[in-house]
């Protein structure tokens, strides 16, 4: 009976946890798509405002947090680009990240370099 309810009650956090956390996904993942295509075409702004306003509802999300940096990084501000690219350094350095991060993590030390 103890371990019936051991088992029943770890299954209830296991899945009230993965359910907070695709909380979270959901909310974001649209707006990177949308962002993302945004920044495809070039419209840095307009992503800018998308990321930012996911940024402030999540700032847990280190992908929202990367692509942010590329757009304050594409529309010149490079000092708010080098701050953000290292908050999301865990995100680029992982495994889980995008194939984009190595362009990334490549911005973030010609950041530095430049003293930022």
């Amino acid at each position: 009976m103890k371990g019936t309810l051991t088992f029943c009650a770890c299954t209830c956090l296991a899945v009230w946890g993965g359910l907070r956390a695709w909380e979270r996904y959901q909310a974001t993942w649209p707006v990177t798509r949308a962002a993302d295509w945004q920044m495809d075409k070039g419209n840095y702004k307009k992503a800018l405002a998308m990321l930012a306003d996911a940024h402030q509802r999540n700032p847990h999300d280190l992908k929202v947090t990367a692509m942010l940096a590329e757009c304050f990084d594409r529309q010149g501000d490079k000092a708010m680009a080098a701050v953000l690219y290292r908050e999301a350094l865990p995100y680029l350095e992982s495994d889980h990240a995008s194939p984009s991060s190595a362009y990334h993590r490549e911005r973030l030390k010609m950041l530095q370099m430049l003293g930022h």
